[in-house]
């Protein structure tokens, strides 16, 4: 008999916890796209190191977001500047703002940059976390925009979010 009260207490346990798991689906919204403009500061440049025929570059900018995600930014990257004049990267951006329909706060990105020799940017950004009212908020956005021979730049962004 406890050996059959020991079992359905576990099968109860487990069907509880899936129980909790589907109510805690139910409370999630739905994704939803937003979408803006954007335009950074020329970057500083902060190192620069030999990488082969390349240059391995870290970089710090400034950015304003205007649209669903209204606020600023700043960023920090490492990029790779190739022989033919292209940039490719990894950064981490700190958005602080509001974010439309959810609140005020600050986001963390995670992101993959591209700019090209011809000036053509783009950059696909995770969110990773976030605090205040943007402290569950997660999603993707893409970047896409022109660069100066400054490296200044302009675009518009659009993503999904979910909180």
């Amino acid at each position: 008999m406890r050996l059959f009260l020991a079992r359905l207490a576990l099968t109860l346990a487990v069907v509880g916890v899936g129980q909790l798991a589907s109510i805690a689906e139910v409370g999630a919204a739905a994704p939803r796209h937003v979408s803006g403009t954007w335009a950074t500061s020329a970057p500083v440049i902060t190192a620069v190191h030999p990488a082969g025929m390349n240059a391995q570059l870290v970089a710090v900018a400034t950015a304003r977001f205007v649209g669903d995600f209204a606020g600023t930014t700043v960023f920090t990257g490492t990029f790779i500047f190739d022989a033919q004049g292209n940039l490719r990267g990894h950064a981490t951006e700190a958005f602080t703002g509001t974010v439309s329909g959810v609140g005020s706060g600050t986001v963390l990105f995670e992101e993959e940059a591209t700019v090209s020799a011809s000036g053509a940017v783009h950059v696909a950004a995770t969110i990773t976390q976030g605090s205040g009212d943007l402290a569950h908020l997660s999603g993707m956005l893409i970047f896409d925009g022109t660069s100066a021979l400054d490296l200044s730049s302009t675009g518009t962004y659009a993503g999904q979010i979910q909180t």
